[in-house]
């Protein structure tokens, strides 16, 4: 097999830059370690996010009855009153709480409508690049040997490919979220996100189509009890006795799916975005705090941007790369100053380990 362009993973930001390659003239290839099925935590999409999913599938059709509508977002944050943002007079109308990995197969499938092979439950076993050629060999239940003139990192926070080139992961926090999906009663709250804050970190909550939902809370990664599941699944429930709003919805829940989720929510970029013959984009280039809710939104952003990186690379640009590096690097820069003047909000615990991390950067990066 003999491309331009290998895509190292199959999420959104890689089918995403698989679109957007495809309507360049350049037929890319896509690994993902995956086959779609296995459960994955969902993520909001504000209007405008919809708006860019729309324009770059082109599909006015999105969001399929899988994916539950959102009116808006109601936060406590910062103080006892609550805010709202409401999306009726955006000209899309609503948002959606994304059902994963529905929406991956949804993404895929637009993917391979536009001529991109997409080789699933495969890995990278071993790779290497001569005369300006990367020769990948993939571990399937058959080898099948891969060559492409440029490798895409898109396999998310873990950076996989770009940190065996090594770039490494530089983190602004210990964040963590501790996930939750439940079955819920029938309601009639129009799938508004509900956001509130605690001592040791903040809530989210989001009902999900078919009377289902999840709740995230996010804290610091030594915060959390160390002795099993048992201790903190009674640490979160402690957690959200101490809040009003988030205990009220977790108390329609009729049933837990499952043990509480860890995962990585901590904000991280790469020490660099691009080397010989390589790019990383979306998480893997860098990673947002859930609280930007600009994951897929990012992704699409990126695909589009790195998508001309490589049409100029592949044209002989020597400095494509280096101006994709520069924008990552400032695209980060934006988003943490973005991401302080929220933080700095939220004054009602300065002596909480979790708050005073964060104001302390504040006040270093103001310094």
């Amino acid at each position: 097999m003999d491309d331009s362009v290998l895509i190292v993973g199959g999420g959104p930001a890689g089918l995403c830059l698989g679109i957007a390659l495809s309507r360049l003239g350049i037929s890319p290839r896509i690994i993902e370690s995956g086959d779609y099925r296995s459960p994955r935590i969902g993520e909001h999409l504000p209007p405008n996010a919809i708006q860019a999913l729309r324009n770059l599938t082109g599909s006015g059709s999105f969001p399929t009855p899988v994916h539950q509508r959102s009116s808006g977002v109601d936060a406590r944050w910062g103080s006892d009153t609550i805010a709202h943002t409401d999306y009726l007079f955006h000209p899309v109308g609503f948002g959606v709480n994304l059902s994963r990995p529905s929406f991956d197969r949804t993404l895929a499938r637009a993917c391979s409508e536009e001529g991109v092979e997409i080789i699933r439950s495969a890995r990278i076993e071993s790779v290497e690049r001569r005369r300006g050629c990367w020769r990948a060999t993939l571990s399937r239940p058959r080898s099948i040997e891969v060559r492409a003139r440029l490798i895409v990192d898109a396999s998310g926070r873990r950076a996989s490919f770009a940190r065996s080139r090594d770039a490494c992961i530089a983190y602004d926090d210990r964040q963590v979220a501790v996930v939750q999906f439940q079955r819920v009663a029938s309601r009639s709250d129009m799938g508004r996100i509900l956001i509130e804050t605690g001592e040791s970190g903040w809530w989210y909550f989001a009902y999900l189509a078919g009377n289902r939902a999840v709740s995230a809370f996010m804290t610091d990664a030594d915060l959390l009890p160390r002795s099993g599941p048992a201790a903190l699944r009674t640490w979160w429930q402690s957690e959200a006795d101490k809040t009003s709003l988030i205990r009220e919805r977790l108390g329609d829940a009729a049933s837990a799916e499952g043990a509480l989720q860890v995962t990585w929510a901590r904000s991280q970029r790469l020490s660099r975005a691009a080397g010989e013959g390589w790019l990383a984009v979306g998480d893997a280039a860098y990673a947002f705090d859930p609280l930007a809710s600009q994951g897929i939104a990012k992704a699409i952003d990126g695909a589009r941007r790195g998508a001309r990186t490589i049409a100029s690379a592949l044209s002989g640009d020597r400095g494509a790369f280096r101006q994709h590096e520069h924008e990552a690097v400032d695209a980060y820069a934006s988003y943490r100053r973005r991401r302080q003047e929220y933080y700095r909000i939220e004054l009602r615990w300065p002596g909480a380990s979790f708050w005073r991390r964060r104001h302390t950067d504040c006040e270093r990066e103001s310094n």
